[in-house]
């Protein structure tokens, strides 16, 4: 017996019309694809669409547009042709949900699209080098007294989360359920002082 096909992931593209083929030539083949060139489109779109994802180009994002896309529960994700870690940090806590270039790669982007829709976060080069200069520059001895609170299963799912792995992943290794990576998840941000997984990142990746 044949499974039926998985319908096709929407995906909104808020960008400038000088972007918009390349995006197009880039994701169709793999997405269901719309497009927006203004603010006004975009609302008209997201209030009309009920797209997976939302890439948003920098110079295009808003109140306006971040406010449509957190009343319709759209994951965002910023795209910046020069991507920096000042605005990257500034992105994901505005609630994007992934940042990075604008030019990247079409195996790249796609990849990205594809890790964000399973709930984790993408961080582009950007990030991933301003946490390497924050992280060699920090002292950890705080660091190592609040690590030793954690019990062994929860210092295994830090351990993983600093190496990239997702929750999926994470269960698959450690032999439990996601939900029990989450509830796991959960007691490590309340330990180590942080908020999120980003955070997490960006504060203890030295320390392993």
């Amino acid at each position: 017996m044949s499974s039926t096909p998985s319908p096709p992931i929407n995906i909104l593209a808020i960008v400038h019309p000088e972007n918009e083929q390349r995006l197009k030539q880039a994701l169709r083949q793999e997405f269901n694809l719309h497009t927006a060139n203004s603010v006004d489109e975009a609302s008209f779109v997201l209030a009309q669409q009920i797209p997976s994802i939302v890439l948003v180009e920098q110079s295009l994002t808003c109140d306006i547009v971040r406010t449509e896309i957190s009343k319709y529960q759209h994951t965002p994700i910023l795209l910046t042709p020069v991507p920096s870690f000042a605005e990257g940090i500034t992105a994901l806590q505005q609630g994007f949900k992934g940042y990075g270039n604008l030019y990247s790669h079409r195996d790249r982007l796609i990849a990205a699209i594809k890790l964000v829709m399973t709930g984790e976060t993408w961080l582009g080069v950007a990030i991933t080098e301003g946490i390497k200069q924050y992280t060699n520059n920090k002292k950890t001895s705080d660091n190592a007294h609040l690590l030793k609170s954690l019990t062994e299963r929860e210092y295994g799912v830090t351990t993983e989360v600093i190496t990239g792995s997702s929750n999926r992943v994470i269960g698959e290794k450690l032999n439990i359920s996601e939900r029990t990576v989450k509830a796991h998840l959960s007691a490590i941000y309340e330990k180590l002082g942080v908020r999120n997984r980003t955070e997490l990142i960006i504060n203890y990746q030295n320390d392993f």
